[in-house]
């Protein structure tokens, strides 16, 4: 897979059209067309703008690799908002979830 072909992947998974994400990402649908058609990468500032949009590393859609520090960035900014409310919760609390998650795992196939 390519880098036009890891964008599309990931801007479907993420339930966006390649328009909204450059659109997003300050780019034209004609110029992010044309870089495609001619098989030519986006400048560098907006590969890495189109990658932000997507919550995934340059890197990723430059080689379809990624590296375990990057893992850990991108699914600390997904789940940010469910590890701040953690924040919230007693002790008590937080041991119940851990239980419930550990039991949630045990029975899915």
């Amino acid at each position: 897979m390519e880098f036009y072909e890891r964008v599309k992947h990931l801007a479907k998974a993420r339930k966006h059209t390649i328009e909204s994400v450059v659109t997003e990402a300050g780019i034209t649908l004609n110029s992010y067309n044309s870089y495609r058609k001619r098989g030519k990468l986006p400048r560098a500032d907006e590969a890495y703008a189109i990658a932000r949009v997507l919550n995934t590393t340059l890197e990723y859609l430059l080689t379809g690799e990624i590296s375990q520090d990057d893992e850990i960035k991108i699914a600390y900014k997904k789940y940010k908002p469910i590890i701040d409310s953690l924040g919230y919760l007693s002790p008590e609390d937080i041991n119940n979830l851990h239980h419930l998650f550990k039991s949630f795992l045990a029975v899915r196939p």
